[in-house]
């Protein structure tokens, strides 16, 4: 199934998410940062799902602890039908294997939608590892078994230094997301 590309990415997995009784529903990187808000997407899951917010470690709206880097250590194979990842990519030490995993978890025929960021400030929260492009971002999960729905760039950036100036004049962006489905 192609999403259209003009269409929002994580627009399309919402719909899906909220439209789908039943479904097993695993979001990744939910242990809420002290004195924020929690990120925790489970309103938006039809009511009738099984949903799992998912961190490495304990804390606050985290209902399972697992890595990323051996979710089929934690949970089966085949298990999940959605699985997201907000802001969560740039924080795994090896993403190729996070993306491996995912795919391992997701049913034949689940998404995966991730958002991560392109051009960004630092922010270690516990760890800052990785910035990416669409094209890293469909090759890891190509490589991991997925068939990319769709990929996207959100919210224009620019790029101010002294030492680059026409580094203002490139392209530039503060998130990359991409929609993926296990084939059946």
């Amino acid at each position: 199934m192609a999403v259209d590309a003009e269409r929002n990415l994580y627009s399309a997995f919402c719909d899906r998410l909220a439209s789908t009784a039943g479904q097993r529903v695993l979001e990744l990187g939910t242990k809420r940062i002290a004195g924020s808000p929690s990120t925790v997407r489970r309103r938006l899951a039809h009511p009738e799902s099984t949903y799992v917010a998912s961190d490495f470690e304990e804390g606050e709206d985290v209902d399972v602890v697992a890595d990323a880097h051996a979710l089929s250590e934690t949970f089966e194979r085949d298990s999940f039908d959605m699985i997201l990842a907000c802001s969560t990519f740039e924080h795994i030490q090896r993403p190729w294997i996070a993306a491996k995993e995912m795919a391992a978890v997701t049913k034949p025929g689940g998404w995966i939608y991730v958002q991560t960021h392109h051009t960004f400030p630092l922010h270690a929260h516990p760890n800052d590892y990785f910035r990416f492009s669409r094209e890293a971002l469909e090759f890891l999960f190509v490589d991991a078994g997925m068939s990319v729905l769709g990929s996207a760039y959100e919210f224009p950036a620019r790029i101010v230094t002294e030492r680059i100036p026409e580094a203002e004049r490139l392209p530039a962006w503060l998130n990359v997301d991409i929609l993926c489905e296990k084939p059946a």
